[in-house]
């Protein structure tokens, strides 16, 4: 939801062996972690918590309702003098990103599905190939129980869970004929 979870996601997957330094240009989905539409993301959080008071939390529930209104009609009526500034700036943020604010949410999607993915107990991973010999060393004495635990595990590539996916998804399709059998 903001870049504290990076950090923390950051700090907890790869550990720490110098300063650290989040770069922002590196965080995934960076374009929905937006400063402009930081109290869209975060004032239901900060409400929940005490942190934000009912005006504050209004005007942000406010603020995402005109936004919505606004994207129903905005292909048919250019935003007018009438409308805030910083409602303007957002609006033609998204518009600008819209397609690759699009691509994100389904890369989300297809993460949190795959992240799921339960991987057999029994794997040897010295059997899969293309994974690196680091991800194999670190795979076997680990032994994640899922996709998202190994794509945890410092020193894992993207790669090495890429191949961890498609051999996890092969392995639940055997599984499934198998019963049909």
């Amino acid at each position: 939801q903001a870049y504290i979870g990076v950090l923390i996601d950051d700090l907890v997957t790869k550990g720490v062996d110098e300063p650290y330094r989040m770069f922002t240009s590196r965080a995934e989905y960076r374009l929905i972690l937006r400063s402009d539409n930081a109290d869209l993301r975060l004032s239901r959080f900060g409400y929940n918590l005490s942190l934000i008071n009912d005006a504050q939390y209004n005007t942000a529930q406010y603020k995402e309702a005109l936004l919505k209104t606004i994207e129903a009609v905005e292909n048919s009526v250019e935003i007018g003098a009438a409308v805030p500034a910083h409602i303007t700036r957002e609006i033609e943020a998204r518009r600008q990103y819209a397609a690759y604010i699009e691509q994100d949410l389904r890369n989300i999607n297809a993460f949190k599905e795959a992240e799921s993915l339960i991987l057999p107990e029994d794997i040897n991973y010295t059997e899969v190939p293309g994974l690196s010999n680091e991800a194999v060393e670190k795979l076997s004495i680990i032994r994640p129980a899922s996709l998202g635990q190994a794509a945890r595990i410092p020193g894992i590539r993207h790669s090495d869970i890429q191949i961890l996916h498609i051999y996890g998804k092969m392995f639940h399709i055997e599984q499934a004929e198998d019963v049909f059998e």
